[in-house]
């Protein structure tokens, strides 16, 4: 955390402990509730505040960077981003009769039979690592990767290379042992 952080979270603490204080000094004297419940309010949103800016400083920071030449810091917003934020990309399927939808939601998204992120269950023809999905913040690009599945990885109906990456895009078609789907962003 950054000094300017530090010190906006220290004051923002020092002010809701005073106002605390002040509110039960203040209840103690008149015996009226209400005089401890407004500063202990006041605290609380004092604190949210606080925490709030160190959260969402970087990336205001890095737009008004980028607002002034926005080709020299795309990199550097891109960079903050994915701390705070991770696009995401759903892949809905093609050829089944109960509809599957998988929400790609982290930066390495893995699918298979066993301790995966998407989980195929009851069908053996999915390999317990079947495939991952890995999004490349520097490149804003996802690619995905066969992991050595029996049944393979398909990307446009072309079967994948084990442990080979391949460039995936809005509107491919990923195909995992019989399983078919398009892949659509999540924001549509």
């Amino acid at each position: 955390m950054g000094q300017k952080n530090k010190a906006v979270v220290g004051q923002s603490l020092l002010f809701s402990a005073v106002a605390i204080v002040l509110g039960f000094v203040a209840w103690l004297l008149s015996d009226n509730l209400l005089f401890l419940l407004v500063p202990v309010i006041l605290a609380i949103v004092l604190v949210a505040g606080a925490m709030a800016y160190v959260l969402l400083r970087p990336i205001w920071a890095a737009r008004q960077e980028a607002k002034a030449d926005p080709e020299v810091h795309k990199e550097d917003f891109l960079k903050v981003l994915p701390s705070v934020f991770r696009p995401s990309l759903v892949l809905r399927s093609l050829n089944t009769s109960n509809y599957l939808h998988i929400t790609i939601d982290r930066p390495v998204f893995t699918i298979g039979r066993l301790d995966c992120d998407y989980r195929f269950v009851e069908d053996n023809e999915v390999s317990s690592l079947h495939c991952s999905i890995t999004y490349d913040a520097q490149k804003d690009k996802y690619y995905l990767v066969d992991m050595g599945s029996v049944n393979g990885t398909y990307l446009n109906e072309k079967r994948l290379k084990a442990n080979h990456a391949a460039e995936m895009v809005i509107g491919d078609v990923v195909g995992i042992a019989r399983y078919r789907f398009k892949v659509h962003s999540a924001y549509m």
